[in-house]
């Protein structure tokens, strides 16, 4: 047997959110060709899972399922995901967590055997309405999520809505609003990352991505503001938020915020002319 150890992390480029997991791996059978299976890729598999807590996917040792890789977001379904994409078509493969995670409080084994898979055709075989109904589909899904408080696997799919929308072709037809659905997706990731303060950053860099598109957009405006206050930056915040309500002038939300930021640059202004004259008596 083959036994190979292989560092695996979750597509996630939050700050806190991201984790990476080596597992060990140890081949019973060997399998057949040499691709393997890819996101979106449609699986047959038998999964002995049973020192793993319960996953909507019902795994069973004595059952064949079939399923797409990248469909579910539980961080067990992902685990699983990550295994088999390391294994070839008709190998059985047993795997081994080398640390506890956030869902199980001690390393797991899984024994996974890869019946059958057949992968989606690469991006560049995709129509620019296929990648535009893809990124609609992982906006939803990511929606729902989100109402759900599942942050992180709303993340993952405003993540896929955004890569699919990238690659679209502008210089062909395009099927719909391209624009308005790819700001929709970074104000999204944007609300998912406010959850985390050490994101501050990257709610800046989507909500800049998204007022590119739409630059009256209030939304945009506000949760930038609300990064920059995380951050400290008051007179920055001060100004998304006068611009958020100059777009919507009666929004009680947005003028709480902006008074926020005002008493934040009213104490810095405070502090920094107390240091100044203590400099000079």
């Amino acid at each position: 047997m083959e036994i190979m150890e292989t560092e695996e992390c979750l597509e996630v480029s939050l700050p806190r959110l991201d984790r990476s997991g080596l597992f060990s791996k140890t081949i019973i059978v060997e399998g057949v060709g040499l691709a393997r299976p890819l996101e979106q890729t449609t699986c047959s598999v038998i999964v002995d899972a049973k020192d793993f807590p319960a996953s909507s996917r019902q795994y069973s040792a004595e059952t064949s399922l079939v399923f797409t890789i990248g469909e579910l977001d539980g961080e067990q379904d992902l685990f699983i995901d990550k295994c088999i994409t390391t294994m070839r078509k008709e190998e059985v493969a047993m795997f081994q967590s080398n640390e506890a995670f956030d869902w199980f409080d001690r390393p797991c084994v899984v024994t996974i055997n890869l019946q059958h898979f057949d992968n989606p055709p690469g991006w560049p075989l995709l129509t620019n309405s296929q990648k535009y109904e893809q990124a609609k589909q992982h906006k939803q899904t990511g929606v729902e999520l989100f109402k759900q408080e599942e942050i992180k696997s709303a993340f993952r799919q405003f993540s896929r809505a955004t890569k699919y929308l990238l690659l679209i072709d502008k210089g062909l037809d395009v099927p719909g609003d391209i624009d308005k659905l790819l700001y929709q997706c970074h104000l999204n990731l944007a609300a998912c990352q406010l959850r985390f303060p050490s994101a501050a950053d990257h709610v800046i860099t989507n909500c800049t991505k998204a007022l590119i598109l739409d630059h009256k957009n209030v939304k945009g405006h506000v949760r930038r503001g609300q990064a920059y206050l995380a951050k400290g930056d008051y007179s920055a915040a001060a100004q998304d938020f006068n611009k958020g309500l100059q777009f919507n002038p009666n929004n009680k939300f947005i003028q709480n915020l902006l008074t926020i930021a005002q008493n934040g640059q009213r104490a810095e202004n405070k502090q920094l002319s107390s240091g100044l004259s203590q400099m000079f008596t």
